[in-house]
């Protein structure tokens, strides 16, 4: 028996022709009049076979696709075959977007006829058009961004590079798409992490700093580095894996916060630490002179007889004083000693690299002697000191450190006052 078309009866012929999954028509090659179609195309058309035979093209393909498809007829004459996408006319007045293809065969009569396989490709299109519209506006959303837009290729090198971008690295897109990222935004500090994390997330698909927030030092084409905030992703492009990013300088950001931090930390009137500070940073001084085995000295400076500068001379004299006591402090203390205004008249100074009471005293004395020399109202201070050894003072901190010096200085504040009334019975 026969195996191929030949042994295919017209009865089977028949049923594959009507039962097909694709539309399909016959037509005359010549007059283009519909001869017979299946149910698919049936249903695709929206009419029953008896309404579409005898049909003409134009009485089911939309005026607008008419001379395209003439020219596609004319193609098929030339070749014997076309592909066209072309807008049908429904039965219910609704239209089609259908993928043809066409080609012409002699039959079995030995008449020359033609056939149409219809596709539905009207879904397909759409989606195609919104994933289209939907790029076209992100691109547009990451031309105009705020924020630097950049992305890189699985080879590291750049692929995408927005205005933004341009303003706060100094590359402009031409010279930025096409290099390895690695040598053009990231400080060099950074770079084996850098090459090292792509390399990770490519062999294992792990990537710790995807999706998250981070705050990172950035690359300027200058090579001025500054701080900036940036979210990375990956994603899936036709099996090649993409990375973007989102980036913006908080170099702005970083100097509010570090005044604030300076604010909340420094006396507003002596530009010492204020109480806040002055207690932390001692505290950890207290304890890393513990651990070392090393003494310390707190030493207690309250201004003698304030009130009476203000009541006399008025506050902004008072001001003035307490500015003179910061800057005389500053000049007997070295610089790494912590040195605070507490509060008020009260100053206070930590010297925890001390190992020996070594002159302070002496030294704020003397800068306060040579200040008062310029100011026509009365200068002095009250000091008082305290010593904490690692030997006896196994439990000695900060607190109670002040409070000895504190107590010092009353009495050497004392001590002064049984002089004053020596002098004057």
């Amino acid at each position: 028996m026969p195996v191929g078309w030949e042994a295919l009866s017209a009865a089977a012929c028949k049923a594959i022709f009507s039962h097909c999954g694709e539309g399909l028509i016959f037509t005359d090659p010549t007059s283009g009049q519909i001869l017979a179609a299946n149910l698919a195309a049936c249903r695709l058309l929206r009419r029953s076979e008896e309404e579409l035979r005898g049909l003409g093209r134009e009485g089911i393909i939309e005026p607008i696709d008419r001379e395209r498809w003439e020219a596609a007829l004319a193609e098929r004459a030339r070749t014997g075959y076309v592909e066209a996408e072309l807008l049908f006319r429904r039965g219910d007045a609704s239209t089609l977007l259908a993928a043809v293809t066409s080609a012409v065969f002699t039959d079995s009569d030995a008449e020359v006829r033609s056939y149409l396989i219809l596709r539905d490709v009207t879904t397909e299109r759409a989606e195609e058009a919104a994933l289209r519209a939907s790029e076209q506006l992100f691109r547009r959303l990451i031309a105009t961004s705020n924020e630097a837009f950049v992305a890189m290729n699985a080879a590291g090198r750049i692929t995408e590079w927005n205005q933004q971008a341009e303003v706060i690295f100094g590359w402009n897109r031409d010279d930025a798409v096409g290099r390895r990222m690695v040598d053009t935004i990231i400080p060099p500090c950074f770079r084996d992490a850098h090459t090292q994390g792509l390399g990770h997330f490519l062999a294992t698909g792990e990537g710790p700093v995807l999706g998250q927030r981070l705050e990172l030092e950035g690359r300027r084409r200058d090579g001025t580095e500054f701080p900036l905030e940036l979210t990375i992703w990956a994603l899936d492009n036709g099996g090649q894996v993409m990375f973007n990013a989102l980036l913006h300088d908080i170099s702005e950001r970083r100097r509010a916060e570090e005044e604030l931090w300076e604010l909340a930390l420094v006396d507003d009137l002596t530009g010492l630490h204020n109480r806040r500070a002055f207690m932390l940073l001692a505290d950890q001084a207290i304890k890393e002179a513990a651990r070392a085995g090393r003494p310390v000295i707190g030493v207690f400076v309250d201004v003698d007889g304030l009130k009476a500068i203000n009541d006399t001379y008025g506050h902004a004299a008072g001001d003035h004083v307490l500015r003179l006591v910061a800057d005389a402090m500053r000049a007997a203390c070295r610089e790494s000693d912590i040195v605070g205004r507490l509060g008020g008249d009260e100053f206070a100074v930590l010297l925890a690299e001390a190992h020996q009471v070594d002159g302070i005293e002496a030294s704020l004395a003397a800068q306060l002697g040579r200040t008062a020399a310029t100011i026509s109202y009365p200068l002095s201070v009250s000091i008082g000191l305290a010593v904490c050894q690692p030997e006896s003072d196994h439990d000695c901190n900060l607190e109670e450190l002040i409070e000895r010096a504190d107590q010092a200085m009353y009495a050497n504040k004392a001590g002064k006052r049984s002089v004053d009334q020596g002098k004057n019975p």
